[in-house]
């Protein structure tokens, strides 16, 4: 069963959705792409990498990843 938020009473029966899905041939993104290009400002470049206020204590991937646990 698919829950939806609190209170509300319109939850989904995986065999009932299964019943009544349609399968599409093709991928979601060009369609996510399209949505997202009509629905955005102009592109701006992105900040520099460890700007301030915060440098970088590493380089990637971080002393973190090198650890061992004992």
């Amino acid at each position: 069963m698919f829950v939806n938020q609190p209170n509300s009473f319109n939850t989904w029966r995986l065999r009932v959705w299964r019943t009544n899905a349609h399968k599409k041939a093709g991928s979601w993104w060009p369609a996510w792409f399209e949505w997202l290009t009509t629905h955005s400002g102009k592109k701006v470049s992105a900040r520099p990498l460890a700007s301030l206020p915060y440098q970088s204590i590493t380089a990637a991937p971080g002393r973190y990843v090198q650890q061992k646990n004992s």
